[in-house]
């Protein structure tokens, strides 16, 4: 299924609608609604052949590999609310406690609750942008307000994401459902957290997603790429999800993607890009520099977080237990780079 193809026909089912829509979104939709068996066989014959050149890959599964000869000793933190937590130079901006209506944020050196549906502190850490619905803008810690918002028109927002160079905010937005059944707008297709940015921060990457067949589960067939404007720029042949910058190496040559039908964590390199492991966590990873990412493990019976320093081969370089009253129901973590 050629995505060009998708755009031409979106512009000409556009031609006689009144209000702005987002060509980008508009050309996915397209796509995905066609049932024409030839597009749809020219599609899996296109990703099978930009698969083909890693099929011979031989994939390393992280299974404790062999250990150093003194295994590294675990440096015991605490986590307060009153300075930051940094580890190996990341820095914890952000995260969720229960799941619940707010989000534990980092600004002005301390961690403070925040009532959101969702909120990003900036690369440089000065600012955070927040949701609430039909409204995003510039949280107000001390008053856990967003005093000058922008109004969406319709639909509501359900994640923000600051661009590396903290000079954009990107918005998933849903619709309502007042025009008709629910349906997704925007970039994204299956879940919030789909759409994000490129780490060069001129793109924006969107899973392209194949039916589950039989069962429920989709699969991720490859990458695509859409500029700023929302034309096609390109796709890389990663068959999983990613989340943000975070996901990819500060070189940008490696990525840690979701496994949607396998459930765990893989690890490509590229270009030109191929698996080349699975990477083993509890909860999500982070990447320290090029070479070694941090690693989230539960303690459920002690009621810590274990952070693990490892290499791409899944070598352990570290080893930090984090405790306080927030770490046996905090998740959804997020760090920055601050040296």
């Amino acid at each position: 299924m050629r995505l060009d193809d998708a755009v031409r026909d979106a512009v000409r089912n556009l031609a006689d609608e009144a209000r702005p829509v987002n060509l980008g979104a508009r050309a996915v939709t397209v796509a995905r609604r066609r049932r024409a068996v030839r597009a749809a066989v020219a599609t899996i014959a296109a990703i099978v052949a930009l698969a083909a050149a890693a099929a011979t890959v031989v994939v390393h599964p992280w299974r404790d590999p062999v250990q150093p000869a003194h295994r590294p000793s675990v440096v015991r933190l605490t986590l307060s609310r009153d300075a930051p937590l940094v580890i190996e130079g990341l820095e914890l901006t952000s995260y969720h406690r229960n799941n619940g209506p707010t989000r534990v944020l980092l600004t002005g050196g301390r961690y403070v609750e925040a009532t959101v549906s969702d909120a990003a502190v900036a690369p440089a850490g000065d600012r955070v942008a927040a949701i609430r619905l039909r409204s995003v803008g510039l949280l107000d810690p001390a008053t856990d307000t967003v005093p000058r918002p922008w109004q969406l028109p319709w639909g509501f927002a359900r994640s923000v994401q600051w661009s590396p160079d903290g000079s954009k905010v990107l918005l998933s937005v849903a619709d309502d459902g007042q025009n008709g059944s629910p349906r997704r707008v925007g970039f994204g297709i299956v879940d919030d957290d789909e759409v994000s940015w490129h780490p060069a921060g001129d793109r924006v990457v969107l899973p392209i997603v194949l039916p589950g067949g039989a069962g429920p589960v989709p699969s991720v067939a490859a990458l695509q790429l859409f500029d700023l404007s929302g034309a096609p720029a390109g796709a890389l042949p990663v068959p999983a999800l990613v989340h943000g910058p975070q996901d990819w190496s500060p070189d940008a040559h490696h990525i840690v993607g979701f496994d949607v039908r396998g459930g765990g964590l893989l690890l490509f390199d590229g270009p030109p890009w191929r698996q080349v492991g699975d990477v083993s966590s509890d909860d999500d990873v982070w990447w320290v520099d090029d070479n070694r990412l941090l690693v989230a493990r539960r303690d459920r019976a002690g009621g810590a977080l274990l952070l693990e320093v490892r290499d791409r081969a899944g070598r352990l370089q570290g080893s930090y237990r984090i405790e306080g009253p927030d770490v046996s129901t905090m998740n959804h973590l997020t760090f920055r780079h601050i040296r």
